[in-house]
């Protein structure tokens, strides 16, 4: 008769073959493929997924083939799926399902979040996430998730700033939630003096021009940006702003 052990993970080399012979006379030699052969035990160990031609010898030189075909379970893959948090709210609607394909079920879910033991994890603030799963003979797999912003942002910009060094409203800037990128900020006096520019999105003016302050009044902006992180919506603002110190 013949036992198998098929390899227990995708690529393993753990499966074996034994062979109990229930004719012929001992004692027994065996090969498999063709390779060497040798007195050692009847079960053939070490071996991955795929065909091989197994041989017994007896002592009267009596042979017996057999074909065996050894099999293993489809590669472990985790498949996740994002839900994103949308620029509203307290950034925390973010979700992960996490699919899992191959293996050998039940699994088990080791997250970064140790609070979470399953395939789904929910109320997730932007940020990387990550999985392991091993199913029930310790194949693994490993996936890093992102939760970010839902193509999207929610730009605002003030209409004063006091820059006196208080660490309150010193700067005059974008403000935004999500994701922006800025193409052009300009800053004009009433001159129309172009004395800030920048296209850096967390770039801001300290309400000074040449390293000098700049005095009190009224001030003129130009801000086009790009919104989301598709990049086809550019959205172009334009007024003005009151330094006061």
């Amino acid at each position: 008769s013949i036992g198998l052990q098929q390899p227990l993970c995708a690529g393993n080399s753990n499966g074996a073959i034994s062979l109990y012979m229930a004719s012929g006379v001992a004692p027994f030699r065996y090969n498999i493929n063709t390779s060497h052969t040798t007195p050692a035990p009847n079960v053939l160990g070490g071996l991955a997924a795929g065909e091989y031609i197994l041989t017994a010898i007896d002592s009267n030189e009596c042979r017996f083939d057999t074909a065996i075909h050894l099999t293993e379970p489809e590669e472990l893959l985790i498949i996740p799926h994002t839900t994103p948090n949308d620029c509203i709210g307290a950034d925390n609607t973010g979700t992960i399902n996490a699919i899992i394909f191959g293996g050998t079920a039940p699994y088990r879910y080791f997250w970064s979040i140790d609070t979470f033991s399953g395939p789904i994890v929910t109320g997730l603030a932007n940020g990387l996430y990550s999985l392991q799963v091993q199913d029930t003979n310790k194949c693994a797999d490993t996936a890093i998730m992102r939760i970010a912003y839902d193509n999207c942002c929610t730009p605002s910009i003030p209409n004063a700033f006091s820059p006196n060094g208080d660490g309150i409203n010193d700067y005059f800037k974008l403000l935004f939630k999500g994701d922006v990128r800025i193409i052009d900020f300009f800053v004009y006096n009433r001159f129309g003096e172009r004395i800030f520019a920048t296209a850096y999105s967390y770039d801001s003016w300290d309400g000074t021009y040449g390293n000098q302050p700049c005095e009190m009044g009224v001030y003129y902006f130009y801000l086009r940006f790009i919104c989301g992180t598709e990049g086809d919506k550019v959205i172009e603002l334009k007024g003005d702003v009151t330094l006061v110190r």
